[in-house]
């Protein structure tokens, strides 16, 4: 009695909208699916789905049924799988537990549409532009992963420019007599060497208030660390990236002040602490002096990382490469460090015509 013919399956090849190739499987009721980079990735595989059903060893994954998790389900898992900083994690469940699970829930990941997003997106903080980019692409972020494992076909977030904001107004880079001014209208050494820092060697703010005694040697502050405020608590953890770790030199004319100053400090405590000399200084008591300071030598809209701006942009006008640009700032990326030598290059109008100027002497 001749055997039966066993089915080789269901399969084909699909492009979709993100220019992949998705190859499904279908055998005995049960779907299994996988996305390659190419088509013959896909047919590839495929391939090799046949032949297991011939030999009668196919076993589909779990997720063969074609059932994707629920975004409450789903979200979860992807948060606790993330390698982050306690900051960040922290604001990541603050956003999940404010905007995205109420919403999305119940809802199955492959039940997302493109339209769904573009519908809560309209609706989305529209009064708070930079929490609304923050929002939408957490929800992006975590469907890209859900895309990049074949639990959905396609990520349905496609709101263009939805993931950035643009602040309400635009800061200039204050002027070299305009952050001497700053410094000076600080209350005390402690706060004006905090901004000469920022803006002179290009300190974030976690990383100032981080520094120890020991930080500062022979004109030259070691960066290795940095706090950041996680639920209350201050947390003191690695730079924001691995190349935030880094040796700055202090300018001659900051050198001997930052000397005398960390000479009163102990090698292990806290070069900025707070005004209770023992605990890490909170951006709201620095602020506290800083926002008088700026009012009242006209620079209303300056936020402290601006200094920080400042300092991207002096070092460029010296002629520093990218390269050092991006080790003073601790720079992970070096388009982050692209944008101060494109200000310094605007400039090459002015110096051109100072030199004309020399020349007609």
């Amino acid at each position: 009695m001749p055997k039966p013919r066993r089915s080789k399956g269901s399969g084909t090849v699909r492009q979709l909208a993100s220019g992949r190739f998705q190859a499904i499987m279908v055998h005995d009721g049960q779907r299994q699916a996988r996305t390659f980079e190419t088509k013959a990735g896909a047919q590839g595989w495929l391939n090799s789905q046949r032949q297991d059903i011939t030999d009668g060893v196919w076993t589909p994954t779990p997720a063969a049924g074609g059932r994707a998790p629920t975004f409450a389900d789903y979200a979860p898992q992807w948060l606790a799988r993330r390698d982050l900083k306690p900051r960040t994690r922290h604001d990541y469940q603050a956003l999940l537990d404010a905007y995205l699970t109420p919403v999305w829930a119940d809802v199955r990941l492959d039940r997302i549409s493109v339209e769904d997003v573009e519908q809560w997106h309209a609706g989305l903080l529209p009064d708070a532009p930079t929490q609304r980019a923050h929002v939408y692409s957490l929800l992006r972020t975590i469907l890209t992963t859900a895309y990049q494992k074949d639990i959905i076909p396609a990520n349905p977030c496609r709101v263009p420019g939805a993931g950035s904001a643009k602040r309400a107004s635009t800061t200039e880079i204050p002027t070299v007599a305009q952050v001497a001014a700053l410094a000076t209208a600080m209350p005390s050494t402690k706060y004006r060497l905090m901004v000469l820092m920022a803006a002179w060697c290009g300190l974030r703010y976690g990383e100032l208030t981080e520094l120890r005694g020991a930080d500062i040697i022979d004109g030259r502050v070691k960066v290795s660390r940095a706090v950041s405020r996680v639920g209350g608590q201050y947390v003191v953890g690695d730079t924001k990236s691995e190349a935030g770790v880094r040796t700055v030199a202090v300018p001659s004319f900051i050198r001997d002040e930052l000397d005398d100053f960390a000479a009163g400090v102990a090698a292990g405590a806290l070069l900025f602490p707070s005004s209770r000399g023992h605990s890490h200084m909170a951006p709201s008591a620095f602020y506290k002096v800083f926002y008088p300071a700026r009012d009242s030598v006209g620079l209303p809209d300056l936020r402290f990382h601006d200094l920080r701006h400042f300092q991207g942009t002096m070092y460029a006008q010296t002629g520093a490469t990218l390269a050092e640009i991006q080790g003073r700032l601790g720079h992970s990326t070096v388009q982050a460090a692209m944008r101060y030598q494109g200000i310094a290059q605007g400039r090459d109008a002015e110096l051109t015509e100072r030199m004309a100027a020399l020349a007609s002497q």
